[in-house]
């Protein structure tokens, strides 16, 4: 779901930075305005306390936005400015913080949401009243005692820079409360930093996930949204919206809304968390267990192997309702293991005994979804599933339909040739692999009712070569192609389809994440980094970001899936194979790449690091 966003040109727009926002930049000054004005307005008896301390609470509580889009790369597209940009927001709310140390910190938390001890956050979601006001009032002085507990993983200029930052933070407090200025300190900038302090981790983390509630388990669940529309927007700095910030890190603040609307129809039929920001406070919920999203309880009736890598499961009901009906295209959650949660194709059209058919590719070096299934999943076992949603689905009027299948891409594409075939619509179907050993479902496409229609291209054989050109009819009005595969393979057949003048609005596509599927055929390379000349050896089996962070180089990141472009890095020589999702034509061009599922095309690369 969150490839097919990323991957839509209007993404991109938003996902485009300048150098300088007016929006951050206006924001910034403005907190800084406030509060000297009201200092200055205060002393010279010309402004009441009480409203002093409100203007410099609230001034506190904004400036945070700045430095917390420059965590994420989001303030500016120039590293340096973006990260000058936010130590000066950082001032003001964290005396001797940088953007640097709060960045990690930070990516902690989007890394490890919702884990106890290795999200630096979780606390101000699950301590207890009355100790939940002093966390949310002193989160500063927890977050540099939780960081103290990381110095022996941390690399060695990071740490000589988070104990100046400390050094600096002590200085602070001690010489203005030494000074003959304490009580003026005490009363412009310690009560209302620390009130301000409160008012931010309330909005920024303890209403906006619920507790017990895991990303990694449950991405969509795991941030609310809140009620309330653009009032709540503005109040909020556009934090009533957080799970877009969660679902696309990169996106700074002003552009969430942006976001929103480019997400919200793929999220129509998921579940999302939506609140008032006064809600939890008020009646503090229990997280709920990912089977309440699964109302479905699935028998697996029969396991049979259709390919040397994909199995076919035949599920049915477990408690006597038929499922639901679904549409070709569509696909269920499956609940793989304790709450994780994977999305699988629906095979073939509705059957008349109303049970489901699901395939599931074995991924060795996947994120253990597929392993779970092959592994755990054997007849009898009950699991849960969700209702059929449909983001792939089969116009009704077309006049012909060409069906092109990579792999394991073949699931929704079986379903949509059952019912053309069976309404009598012209098609033909393509079915594409590297062997015929890893062709999913082949036999059953040898005897089905429209066997004459199918086409087979396979790799290793010479009667039945890989797709070119030629095999695709020329477009004619009225005529639409359905494409599911690996995103290489997609983005070849769309060329081969261009070629042949296929519009773009008469391509239909769903694809797989690549990073998984091309895990066998990665090969061995060497990254140069420039600013110190070290060579490190990225093995096959292993990515860049990885090597990376194990040879302590403190690249951020956040989703490792290609999808937020956190952990990009710059390339200076060398061919990039990119297997990102996120990056447009203009920043792969500019040497951009994203260490986490990138990889050199050639023997090696040099990065500015």
């Amino acid at each position: 779901m969150l490839e097919r966003i990323v991957s839509k040109p209007t993404f991109h727009r938003i996902h485009a930075l300048p150098v300088l926002a007016w929006q951050e930049i206006l924001l910034v000054a403005g907190c800084y305005g406030a509060l000297i004005g009201s200092c200055y307005l205060f002393l010279a008896g010309a402004l009441p306390y009480g409203a002093a301390l409100v203007i410099n609470a609230l001034a506190i509580y904004a400036i945070f936005t700045p430095l917390h889009d420059a965590a994420h790369g989001s303030l500016s597209r120039n590293p340096a400015v973006n990260d000058l940009l936010g130590t000066i927001a950082a001032l003001p709310l964290f005396p001797g913080f940088t953007a640097q140390l709060y960045r990690f910190l930070h990516l902690e938390h989007h890394r490890h949401t919702g884990i106890a001890h290795s999200d630096p956050d979780e606390v101000m979601v699950s301590a207890r009243m009355p100790g939940k006001l002093f966390v949310w009032a002193f989160i500063d002085i927890y977050w540099i005692a939780w960081y103290a507990r990381q110095l022996k993983e941390r690399p060695l200029p990071e740490v000589a820079g988070a104990a100046a930052s400390a050094a600096f933070f002590i200085a602070w407090h001690g010489l203005w409360l030494a000074s003959p200025f304490a009580l003026q300190f005490i009363l412009l900038w310690l009560i209302p930093q620390r009130l301000g302090l409160m008012l931010l981790t309330y909005t920024f983390a303890a209403i906006q996930h619920p507790e017990g509630v895991r990303q990694d388990q449950r991405p969509l669940q795991a941030t609310r949204m809140f009620r309330g529309g653009w009032p709540m927007r503005w109040m909020t700095l556009s934090q009533s919206q957080h799970l877009v910030h969660h679902m696309f890190p990169a996106v700074p603040y002003y552009r969430y809304n942006a976001a929103w609307r480019l997400a919200e129809p793929e999220l129509r039929e998921h579940e999302i968390v939506w609140d008032w920001p006064v809600g939890p406070l008020r009646h503090p919920g229990e997280p709920r267990s990912p089977s309440s999203e699964l109302p479905l309880r699935a028998r697996v009736a029969e396991v049979v192997q259709v390919s040397e890598a994909v199995r076919a499961y035949l599920l049915e009901p477990a408690e006597g309702s038929p499922f639901p009906s679904y549409s070709p295209g569509a696909h269920i959650d499956v609940e793989v293991a304790p709450g994780r949660i994977r999305q699988y194709s629906l095979v073939s059209t509705p059957r008349a005994d109303g049970r489901y058919r699901i395939g599931v590719k074995r991924e060795d070096h996947g994120r253990g979804g597929s392993l779970a299934v092959h592994e755990g999943f054997a007849p009898g076992n009950v699991i849960n599933i969700g209702v059929p949603r449909n983001h792939f689905p089969l116009k009704t009027d077309a006049a012909s339909v060409i069906l092109v299948a990579g792999g394991i891409g073949i699931t929704p594409l079986l379903a949509m040739a059952d019912a053309l075939h069976a309404q009598g619509t012209p098609f033909r179907l393509h079915a594409c692999a590297r062997s015929r050993g890893l062709l999913p479902f082949g036999d059953e496409l040898l005897a089905a009712p429209f066997a004459e229609q199918v086409r087979f291209h396979l790799g290793d054989d010479a009667v039945m070569p890989r797709l070119g050109a030629a095999d695709l009819p020329a477009w004619s009005a009225g005529q639409h192609m359905y494409l599911c595969g690996p995103e290489g393979f997609m983005d070849h057949v769309t060329e081969l389809a261009s070629a042949r003048g296929w519009p773009a609005d008469a391509i239909h596509t769903e694809s797989f994440i690549t990073a998984a599927s091309s895990a066998a055929t990665d090969k061995p390379f060497t990254v140069t980094l420039a600013r110190s000349g070290k060579r490190l050896e990225v093995p096959a089996e292993r990515s860049l970001l990885e090597v990376l962070h194990a040879h302590n180089y403190a690249v951020p990141s956040v989703c490792t899936q290609g999808l937020c472009g956190t952990c990009a890095c710059t390339v200076l020589e060398g061919e990039v194979e990119h297997r990102d999702a996120v990056l447009s034509p203009e920043e792969r061009q500019a040497g951009s790449m994203t260490t986490c599922v990138s990889r050199a095309a050639g023997e090696g690369l040099l990065l500015d690091l």
